[in-house]
């Protein structure tokens, strides 16, 4: 086994986590914590076939505190679920849709339209879509090869299919009527992770000139273009599978906007039914 701890060489059953937590701190004085995280996940990934495979007793990775473990900060009430949230303008993703094609064009477009999560998209399979009823089932995420429960209890969900996204379902099952899964990678089986799927977005950002972010940002794009259309936030919070809403309004508060025009409207219908009206 060639290893990539400085150069050095350790048969696979030699690797101890001492071994591994060393590379992981030298890897950490130069790349941020989440760049290391997806290093050590390809590196888990090899050890735990080797596991399984009966080559070593252990995954000695396993042992190893994750960096985003160590490295994560108390937060505060005030804190954001993610500190970067950065939408796509409609611009944006009109580029987009028009620049891309095959399963990441549909990758994108379901969560666009519902705000799942990456590893609840690649584990969706014919069965969990209900054309009839217009709902999706989610309760299941894939990680690292597995196919698990999702996040939270409160994830545990169904998600509307709105127009647009049955008419894209509709095609996209025309095309892979006989697959059990929506997605397939390029070898024709479920994604392993979503990590491919998130290189190949940011590959295509940047080949479309578009300010890179974050795969996870269709997500808060989702929840920010409802929200500011004027969505039931109780909706948004369902579909989004926060554990209650007061989650959803901490994130996404700031896209809560109205006019001048639609306030004093609002404001002038609001009569409590206690109003005592001498004249009615």
């Amino acid at each position: 086994f060639v290893s990539i701890f400085s150069g050095s060489f350790h048969l696979i059953n030699e690797i101890k986590p001492l071994i591994l937590e060393d590379w992981q701190n030298k890897l950490l004085l130069n790349y941020k914590a989440s760049s290391v995280t997806k290093y050590r996940s390809i590196l888990y990934s090899i050890l735990e076939k080797a596991f399984i495979n009966d080559v070593i007793k252990f995954n000695p990775m396993s042992k190893v505190k994750s960096p985003l473990t160590i490295k994560s900060k108390f937060k505060k009430l005030n804190d954001v679920e993610d500190e970067e949230i950065y939408p796509f303008n409609k611009d944006e993703i009109i580029n987009i849709l028009n620049s891309v094609t095959g399963n990441l064009y549909y990758f994108i477009v379901i969560m666009l339209y519902t705000g799942m999560r990456p590893g609840e998209i690649i584990s969706l399979t014919w069965k969990d879509i209900d054309f009839d009823k217009k709902r999706i089932a989610v309760d299941k995420t894939t990680v690292n090869g597995k196919v698990g429960n999702v996040k939270t209890q409160s994830s545990v969900r169904y998600v509307d299919i709105i127009p647009i996204l049955e008419y894209e379902l509709k095609n996209l099952y025309k095309d892979s009527p006989s697959n059990e899964y929506l997605l397939l990678s390029s070898h024709n089986k479920p994604f392993y992770s979503h990590d491919i799927i998130a290189k190949r977005f940011k590959e295509l950002l940047v080949n479309i000139s578009i300010k890179e972010r974050k795969l996870y940002n269709l997500r808060h794009t989702f929840a920010s273009t409802m929200i500011t259309q004027g969505q039931n936030i109780l909706w948004v919070s369902r579909m989004l599978g926060h554990k209650d809403v007061s989650i959803t309004l901490k994130v996404y508060a700031r896209f809560i906007k109205e006019n001048d025009e639609e306030r004093l409207d609002k404001l002038s219908k609001i009569v409590p039914f206690f109003v005592p009206f001498i004249n009615k």
